[in-house]
């Protein structure tokens, strides 16, 4: 079983865009960020999620964390988008996946570079099985510590 975390961490935007640094939510899978395990692919600018935001783009990405709601994203699939451009539009490409909670489980599968023309999946080892609880621990702990009502 893989273990889950969210935290902020430190990001610091390329002189390019001349935009103040700020602290990011990251997910952390077996203490690693998972950005990492994909790449790290951040110099795209693939690093926001509704995580950054406040009110119900926070609350409403929660529930698809926890697999209480499903709801398709901009690209018009049910896959949970993990990463998207700094922008916000999901055209510009996604990292995504397939959550699926079962009884003791919960799995991100499928994990993938999503793109309104093509998608191209990762390697299959790329998914993350995750305890329940703990996963469930973990995202109630951040969403207690950044004030998101749940």
């Amino acid at each position: 079983m893989n273990k889950f975390h969210i935290r902020l961490v430190d990001f610091t935007y390329s002189d390019a865009y001349d935009l103040d640094d700020e602290k990011i939510p990251e997910f952390f899978i077996d203490g690693r960020p998972l950005i990492n395990l994909l790449g790290d692919c951040r110099h795209l600018g693939n690093f926001d999620n509704d995580l950054n935001y406040q009110g119900v783009l926070a609350h409403n990405y929660i529930w698809q964390l926890l697999g209480q709601v499903s709801q398709p994203n901009q690209l018009g699939t049910n896959r949970v988008v993990i990463y998207r451009c700094h922008c916000g539009c999901d055209h510009c490409g996604v990292f995504s996946t397939e959550i699926i909670i079962r009884k003791l489980t919960v799995q991100w599968k499928n994990i993938a570079w999503e793109h309104e023309e093509y998608q191209t999946t990762f390697d299959s080892a790329i998914t993350f099985t995750f305890f329940k609880p703990q996963y469930f621990k973990a995202i109630k702990q951040y969403c207690k510590a950044s004030g998101i009502v749940i």
